[in-house]
């Protein structure tokens, strides 16, 4: 089962078929699916089905809500909680012949205890090494599970208990935790959608390299601008070169000193202007 995509199914009760409901009889001996039917079990609703990423002080904080059926839990940013995927470190467990129980925390505060029910007369080889592989204190552990409150104390009963294969897997969910508090944030304020990033530190905001993009000037043309040619044509007024403090001094008066020195930077940068007789001299190329 892949626990990293939403999937149906009624993981609250007894019966799990995995792909809609089971088939129960009817009145009139014939067999219905689970979500048809008056006599058949109520269809389990999408929250229930989503798996949420969430700390430990975020399972702890969380609290059942104050209207509505009464089924899970809620953050405090509304969103409901059934499922949950979560990354901590094992820090005691009890190795109990029906089960294992795990106290763990991941460093947002607070403790979580987790239980993973055991059934060693079914189960294969590689599960067994599995857990086993789980079983021991200070290491981190990925869980997913169905989050419950038992008078106020919060477990999280496991589905599924998994070590970590490298550390990237922790900033990764914490990243996926962030993510998904912020899609939830954009669709609560009617955005509809999450924002996309933009592109990486070496590229501009419209996706061309920043090496290609000139300054702008104060109408923001780029390219081949006035003040661009007025630096190039000022280096060019001796054969080897001109000073900058000179082209400065005579381009003053039609832009400002700040944008005629990125000029310069970026001419420089881009192999149109190169040093002559000392660094505070230039050339054209």
């Amino acid at each position: 089962m892949d626990y990293g995509l939403d999937y149906e199914g009624d993981m609250g009760g007894g019966d799990y078929s995995g792909g809609g409901g089971s088939r129960t009889p009817s009145a009139g001996g014939s067999s219905q699916r689970g979500g048809g039917g008056s006599a058949s079990r109520k269809r389990t609703s999408y929250d229930e089905q989503t798996i949420r990423a969430v700390t430990v002080n975020m399972m702890t904080k969380c609290s059942s809500p104050q209207m509505g059926d009464g089924n899970g839990l809620q953050l405090p940013d509304g969103r409901s909680l059934y499922h949950v995927q979560f990354v901590a470190a094992v820090r005691s467990l009890e190795d109990n012949s029906t089960h294992i129980m795990y106290h763990m925390e991941d460093g947002t505060g607070g403790v979580i205890n987790v239980k993973q029910w055991l059934d060693d007369s079914s189960e294969c080889t590689g599960v067994v090494e599995l857990r086993r592989a789980c079983s021991k204190e200070h290491v981190y552990l990925k869980v997913v599970g169905q989050l419950k409150d038992y008078d106020g104390q919060k477990l999280v009963l496991a589905d599924s208990i998994r070590p970590l294969t490298t550390a990237n897997q922790i900033t990764h969910h914490f990243l996926q935790v962030v993510y998904q508090a912020e899609m939830h944030k954009q669709g609560k304020h009617g955005s509809g959608a999450f924002p996309q990033p933009q592109s990486s530190s070496v590229m501009g905001f419209s996706g061309t390299p920043v090496a290609s993009r000139g300054p702008l000037n104060s109408s923001g043309d780029n390219g081949d601008t006035a003040l661009r040619r007025e630096v190039l044509h000022a280096f060019t007024q001796h054969d080897m070169g001109n000073s900058i403090n000179n082209v400065i001094d005579l381009l003053t008066s039609k832009f400002p000193e700040e944008a005629i020195r990125n000029e310069i930077t970026y001419l420089s940068n881009e192999g149109k202007l190169y040093s002559t007789i000392d660094e505070d001299h230039l050339g054209v190329a």
